[in-house]
């Protein structure tokens, strides 16, 4: 099955120009290209993985519990990353100082707020969570 590509945009204007990077089908491509060989990080269930591969010698993020962990780390203390009820956490943590980002709606908002003036990237189309991990990490905001 093929999965719908999703455009990411670098604030709240939705503007085809705009576009910082694509989804599609995991893989998280720079501007509108359809090119997957060009990918900056892959996605899948497991994790996220550098570069157009799903090989353990890629690895750089394994998802699980919605947290990502360092490579292909299973302790706590490697775990970079926390997504809770939509908002996105510093290590292994919800508390409110170390929030980083909240996910609603299609646009991602900075720690500080949920204006429209906290907008940090806007997100067309459908995203997994391991995919919106992807695009921040490729789009260098985590």
């Amino acid at each position: 099955m093929a999965d719908a590509q999703t455009y990411v945009y670098p604030d709240r204007d939705i503007m085809f120009s705009d576009v910082i990077c694509n989804v599609s089908g995991g893989h998280v491509i720079p501007g509108t290209s359809v090119m997957w060989n060009e990918a900056l990080v892959t996605c899948d269930e497991r994790g996220v993985y550098e570069g157009f591969s799903t090989s353990t010698f890629d690895v750089l993020f394994r998802f699980e519990n919605n947290q990502l962990y360092l490579g292909e780390s299973i302790f706590s203390s490697d775990i970079m990353y926390t997504f809770n009820n939509g908002i996105i956490y510093r290590g292994d943590s919800t508390f409110p100082l170390d929030k980083l980002y909240t996910f609603k709606e299609g646009y991602v908002y900075s720690a500080d707020g949920e204006s429209v003036f906290d907008v940090v990237l806007a997100i067309d189309g459908p995203i997994t969570i391991v995919e919106l991990f992807g695009v921040l990490l490729a789009t260098e905001m985590l």
